[in-house]
């Protein structure tokens, strides 16, 4: 689906307002601080129930305000609805609303009306902890696989429950809890696994469109044992989780490596390769979502233009229309800028594509 309409009450600097979008391409300009990556980030919101900038909803609530409300409005080609309300309150918490009824879970709303995020903020996939690449890979994994959620649920469920028992149950009790674990985590691994090959083989094909000189590589560092051998393996760790009062196997621990002409991203790339490694990153995530789930995905970049010259700005539109190409891949893309005469001069808004503009004030 794509986005007809986005209404922001109480989001950070929008007290009050509305933004309609093309259905191809829509661009929202303005300088910095007028409130356009709170634009992104709304959509975001009322697409996986999250923002894609803080863990803390609440932070997007105005300071003038006690709540924050967000409501889209989107729609397919065969004129189907749908209506998103999320709204956050400092005494409350968060509230979704799906076509006016209430639902309990974001997991309802996940890979309903998919997003890809391209923005500053995404750069720690690249650079950061292991921890941001597993979290990067199960919410693209929770976005086309309703399985990948409860599985990804089920597991860390249990593994908090485990991870509290070590402060107090005896070697004997904790075999109990292994053998559970041990069950969930067989599972997740081997799916995970088999989302990550499939990735892997569209992250390839991406970066050979964009450039074919370019080598770049996924590391799924760990071997993905069978539910006998992983129940094994925690037995033979138990004396260290008691010591460590945590659980030290598992797949929340895997540890997922990018590499670019085979150094590692996180400490031997600089952060024009970082960058280009992100940008493929989101291309992929874009082809795979639309292969998976058929349902093609908004594409969001924020300000992405700015830094790049342009020979690599016009690869990347290059790309996006390759990946545009054939239905029914036709996505919604939404950019911001702060210099629209840049993207003029890059070809972004080039006159065949049929684009909406708002211009954002302080």
């Amino acid at each position: 689906m794509s986005i007809q309409t986005i209404k922001l009450n109480s989001v950070r600097v929008h007290e009050n307002s509305e933004f309609g979008f093309s259905p191809n391409l829509t661009v929202l300009f303005g300088k910095n601080g007028s409130g356009k990556t709170t634009v992104l980030e709304a959509i975001n919101l009322i697409s996986i129930g999250k923002s894609f900038k803080t863990h803390r909803q609440k932070e997007m609530i105005n300071n003038e305000s006690d709540d924050l409300v967000v409501i889209g409005s989107f729609s397919d080609k065969t004129k189907k609805k749908d209506k998103i309300a999320v709204s956050v309150s400092n005494r409350e918490g968060q509230k979704i609303k799906i076509n006016g009824k209430r639902v309990n879970n974001r997991k309802d709303i996940i890979g309903r009306n998919p997003v890809v995020v391209l923005s500053p903020e995404e750069q720690k996939i690249t650079t950061g902890s292991p921890l941001i690449r597993r979290q990067f890979f199960d919410r693209v994994f929770c976005t086309v696989s309703y399985e990948y959620i409860i599985l990804l649920q089920k597991y860390n469920k249990i593994l908090k429950q485990r991870n509290a028992s070590l402060f107090f149950q005896s070697k004997k009790q904790q075999k109990a809890w292994i053998s559970v674990l041990s069950d969930a985590g067989a599972k997740l691994w081997n799916l995970r696994k088999e989302q990550i090959k499939k990735f892997s083989s569209v992250f390839y094909n991406v970066s050979e469109v964009f450039d074919k000189e370019i080598k770049v590589n996924i590391k799924y560092f760990d071997s993905v044992p069978t539910e006998k051998k992983y129940e094994e393996n925690l037995l033979k760790n138990l004396k260290k989780d008691i010591e460590k009062k945590r659980t030290t196997l598992g797949p929340h621990r895997d540890r997922i490596g990018f590499s670019w002409f085979g150094n590692n991203t996180r400490t031997h790339c600089s952060q024009g390769e970082n960058k280009i490694y992100l940008v493929l990153l989101k291309l992929a995530e874009l082809q795979f979502l639309m292969n998976e789930t058929k349902n093609p995905p908004i594409f969001m970049m924020d300000d992405l233009f700015a830094t790049l010259d342009f020979e690599k700005s016009k690869r990347i539109i290059d790309v996006l229309g390759e990946l545009n190409k054939k239905p029914p891949n036709n996505f919604q893309t939404i950019i911001t800028t702060t210099d629209i005469i840049n993207l003029e001069k890059n070809g972004v808004l080039a006159k065949n594509i049929k684009h909406k503009t708002h211009h954002l004030f302080k």
